[in-house]
């Protein structure tokens, strides 16, 4: 059994186990890795100074739309408030649906997904893959543990309104993330931690970010210091660890 014994997935491993009858080739068409898509066409060159955008863009993995569907919502809970039209195809990889109601539509894939132990999958919104009327609904699954498929839901956020996909348009996307790891996090504050001197260290530096900002950065390309982007702090000191 999957997960038991000496059958556990390896570390970093995201495992696709596709239904019968359905190959690794189709799923692999609808299922894409982010880490080397760090461009987005509504981008402009200006994005790609803010290093956290560009970071961002890369993070997690999506899932696309097999063909073109139309979804339209009037405003009630009922799922009959949910009309979904899609194309039609020789071949189905998934199911589009309302039946959760309240303007919700339910994407099924032909598919489900394995993680090592102790590592869930969280449903997010497509990394800044803006789509009009539609919110990607959060959830998080214990994959090690499920043996079975999970579905993405997308919200829409305003009746009345059709809402045109297209295939290869994001209808899911998701991270892998260890389980209770945010859980541990709690809030304190500086002054709880840390001493007056160092506290006013951080002040003062994020002053002179600031000051840069307004003064000699507005003389560059962009208007940017891309201090952030090399990695490096107000005074040019080098950050231990950064991700480009």
């Amino acid at each position: 059994m999957i997960n038991k014994n000496d059958k556990v997935i390896p570390e970093k491993t995201l495992l696709v186990i596709p239904n019968k009858g359905i190959t690794n080739e189709e799923v692999g068409s609808l299922l894409t890795s982010l880490s080397s898509m760090r461009k987005r066409d509504w981008f402009t060159d200006h994005f790609y100074y803010c290093l956290p955008l560009a970071v961002g863009n890369r993070y997690g993995f999506i899932v696309k739309a097999q063909r073109d569907f139309t979804a339209y919502w009037d405003g009630t809970e009922s799922p009959a408030g949910v009309t979904i039209t899609s194309a039609s195809t020789d071949r189905y990889l998934q199911n589009y649906d309302g039946h959760f109601g309240s303007g919700i539509i339910t994407v099924q894939n032909f598919w489900h997904f394995r993680t090592p132990p102790g590592v869930n999958l969280m449903t997010i919104n497509p990394p800044n893959f803006p789509q009009h009327g539609l919110m990607h609904m959060t959830g998080v699954i214990e994959t090690d543990n499920l043996r079975r498929d999970f579905t993405f839901n997308l919200k829409i956020t305003k009746p009345g309104v059709y809402i045109n996909i297209k295939a290869g348009d994001p209808v899911g996307a998701f991270i892998p993330v260890p389980r209770y790891f945010a859980d541990g996090f709690s809030v304190k504050y500086a002054n709880e931690l840390y001493s007056d001197d160092e506290i006013e260290l951080e002040h003062i530096t994020g002053d002179e970010f600031a000051r840069q900002r307004r003064t000699e950065d507005l003389k560059k390309t962009h208007q940017a210091g891309k201090r952030y982007l090399k990695g490096e702090d107000a005074w040019g000191e080098k950050f231990p660890d950064h991700q480009k």
